[in-house]
């Protein structure tokens, strides 16, 4: 029988996957725009889902 687990009602899980998203749009700013895009991290910070 298989388990599911729903990240977003784990607040472990839930934790590593937002830190893993922020990680991912710093990198692509990073790539993009160079060290000016990284600027923008305060303001990705910021956001609360």
């Amino acid at each position: 029988m298989p388990i599911t687990i729903d990240i977003e009602d784990s607040k472990v899980f839930k934790d590593v996957f937002t830190k893993g998203k922020r990680e991912g749009i710093e990198g692509m700013l990073e790539i993009k725009y160079g060290t000016e895009g990284l600027r923008l991290m305060d303001m990705v910070r910021s956001i609360d889902r």
